[in-house]
């Protein structure tokens, strides 16, 4: 167990140096959102797949793509529009 002693700090500076330690260490601990869970806006959606609102919206209707609501926002799952993405067999297309 360490022991520190406190010597000539007023009462504020005292309650300053608490306020900014538990600062750090509530920042410290914040849950970290996993790799590739962040949420992106339509627009950044549509502008990272390359494709228009209307585009967008209209594969969220379909199930190609899963969206969130929360309110009047609607938002998507940077993984889920990874997972979205197929990859294309090269044989299927060539003669």
């Amino acid at each position: 167990m360490n022991t520190i002693q406190i010597q000539n700090l007023s009462k504020e500076e005292f309650k300053e140096l608490i306020q900014e330690t538990v600062k750090e260490e509530i920042k410290n601990h914040q849950p970290k959102t996993p790799s590739g869970d962040d949420y992106l806006s339509r627009k950044e959606t549509a502008n990272m797949l390359g494709i228009s609102l209307p585009t967008l919206h209209e594969w969220t209707m379909k199930g190609k793509i899963k969206a969130y609501r929360i309110g009047r926002l609607v938002r998507y799952k940077r993984s889920h529009v990874h997972l979205a993405l197929k990859s294309i067999d090269a044989k299927k297309y060539s003669r």
